[in-house]
């Protein structure tokens, strides 16, 4: 009998817990879904403007060169994915190559190298092509994106806490007590008494006793989500970044009109002089005049997207989370007083105490039959609050926030969280896991961010494949044009005064440049593939069948004939 009761004490105790935890735990899942779709949301609305504003605007040029548009996009979705990339890193590539692209574009009439246009980048820092724009455009879209993701990985490791604290067993003495707590009075007799408040606490912050140190941690960690959530209303506001990002970069490519000229000809006197190429279309300039770039005519339409854009608010969302989370503060100090709501009001004169009827006066000492055993379970959770409010403290200030200690855990989560938690979900008091529950809702709109994503272009002879950001640091790079599909114009031969060494490889400058063609990464050489041998060039190759023949004939009639040949001459003398 006293097994049985002990068993469903246990279960009393394990429902009241989960149900008090449960909804906890489902409000930060469901916030933090949430604030993944509105990004998301965002971000694409943004991409999808900046491609209509930039194709109505720039036309063909842009469609020559969308890839390096997109790739910023893709780049800055897989941070917040998955925090793998270097947002300054990503920043400082996007605009090297944008420089180089503007740069060729408004120097049409001559041809540049890789070589040379490594050169061009070399001196960026010191010309500003885009004036301000790149520092201050790169320091709001770090600032903004790190403390989104930290503050929705907040989120998630805040739900899977408060998942995992439901694994965590109590021990015998608590179970003991309970049983005490809740059935000993019927067996004496008293059927129906409540437990006195105090008593009831005692017993409860036993059975809660792996959660105490979490009382402080939680609050700590509640503070820090407040103070990224406020920041991302105001200074950090990640509305204010993305929506606008496509006048900010047009800004900085009219800043680049504006002192073209001055540029190039410091280019020119650092680098040499380029080679003259030929005759380019009417269509492509060496000069973007003003008027083709004047945003004015499309202000209307602009303002209107604009409008629409507006709908899908950021921080507002983070705003709502922050006041929700603010709320759970003292959870886990209220835990007890929660879990004793069916208990006798303080101070009342008759209530159970644990050996009999009366006034709770002051403790009375429980029975614990064995010393508090250590949870290394909870140590986890500990730790992983403990992490996380340090990441939330350092986006905060405006810090880098690292992710790399984070991919185990995450890892891990993904797989043992992958049930939604409910008020009659399933669970075990062995192991924990954690999560970030960060993935992109699917989403017809959604450009995935793949490194092997092809861009196409209607450009005629537009034959595009992969580009990776490195493209003006490798010496193998190739670029391909062609003014009607032909490829690229081979040049062995230097030319002179470039003062960037030619390389041998040469392309045609019009201003519809196509990204290089990235040589694949095989175990098997590159223009071989498992079961067939091909030959790398005709110099190469080895020797056909007919000629082995040739060859072996005319070492045959050199070997018989040539003594016959000195006998018949000898004989002549």
């Amino acid at each position: 009998m006293e097994r049985k009761l002990s068993v469903e004490s246990r279960q009393e105790f394990d429902t009241n817990l989960k149900n008090l935890l449960n909804p906890l735990a489902n409000l930060f899942s469901k916030k933090n879904v949430k604030l993944n779709e509105v990004f998301y949301k965002l971000l694409n609305q943004s991409r999808k403007n900046f491609d209509e504003m930039f194709s109505r605007t720039y036309g063909i040029l842009y469609q020559q060169n969308a890839y390096v548009f997109t790739t910023l996009y893709d780049k800055l979705e897989d941070y917040f994915r998955n925090g793998e990339q270097d947002l300054q890193v990503t920043m400082d590539n996007f605009f090297k190559l944008l420089y180089q692209r503007m740069f060729t574009v408004f120097n049409v009439q001559y041809t540049f190298n890789n070589r040379y246009l490594r050169c061009v980048t070399h001196h960026m820092e010191q010309l500003k092509p885009f004036d301000e724009v790149p520092k201050k455009l790169t320091t709001q879209i770090k600032r903004s994106f790190v403390a989104l993701r930290t503050f929705a990985q907040g989120l998630a490791i805040g739900r899977d806490v408060v998942k995992n604290v439901l694994k965590v067993n109590p021990s015998i003495s608590c179970v003991h007590e309970l049983m005490r707590m809740t059935h000993c009075s019927t067996c004496d007799g008293h059927k129906g008494v409540r437990p006195c408040l105090p008593y009831c606490r005692e017993v409860i912050n036993l059975c809660l006793i792996h959660h105490q140190p979490l009382v402080e941690s939680w609050i700590d960690y509640v503070d820090a989500m407040v103070k990224v959530g406020e920041r991302l209303e105001n200074p950090f506001n990640i509305d204010n970044v993305v929506q606008p990002v496509n006048y900010k970069i047009s800004d900085a490519i009219m800043n680049f009109q504006e002192s073209g000229v001055d540029i190039s000809e410091k280019v020119f006197k650092g680098c040499g002089p380029p080679q003259l190429g030929r005759k380019r279309r009417e269509a492509v300039r060496g000069e973007l005049t003003p008027e083709f770039l004047d945003f004015r005519s499309n202000d209307r339409q602009d303002k209107k997207r604009d409008r629409d854009t507006d709908e899908v608010s950021v921080s507002r969302h983070v705003h709502e989370i922050k006041t929700k989370i603010r709320n759970s503060r003292d959870f886990w100090s209220e835990l007890p007083t929660k879990m004793c709501r069916d208990a006798a009001k303080e101070g009342a004169a008759s209530c159970w105490t644990g050996t009999k009827l009366g006034k709770y006066e002051a403790s009375s000492g429980l029975n614990i039959s064995e010393p508090p055993h250590h949870s290394s379970e909870m140590d986890e959770q500990i730790m992983r609050i403990k992490v996380i409010t340090n990441k939330l403290l350092d986006a905060y200030l405006g810090k880098d926030v690292s992710w790399i200690d984070e991919e185990t855990w995450l890892k891990t989560s993904n797989r043992q969280n992958e049930e939604t938690v409910g008020d009659d979900a399933t669970v075990g008091y062995e192991g924990s896991g954690s999560g970030s529950g960060d993935g992109p809702p699917a989403s017809s709109g959604h450009y995935p961010p793949d490194d092997e994503d092809a861009y196409t272009s209607s450009g005629k002879g537009d034959d595009r494949t992969r580009y990776e950001d490195d493209s003006y640091d490798d010496d193998e790079d190739i670029y391909l044009y062609s003014n009607s599909g032909g490829g690229r114009r081979d040049n062995n031969n230097a030319y002179e005064g470039s003062g960037a060494g030619w390389d041998g490889d040469d392309y045609e400058g019009s201003g519809g440049f196509v990204p290089k063609t990235r040589r694949p990464v095989h175990k098997t050489p590159p223009h071989e593939t498992p079961g067939r041998s091909t030959p790398k060039s005709e110099g190469e190759q080895p020797p056909s069948g007919a000629s082995k023949e040739t060859m072996s004939l005319n070492r045959a009639i050199t070997i018989y004939m040539l003594p016959a040949i000195i006998m018949f001459l000898g004989s002549l003398v």
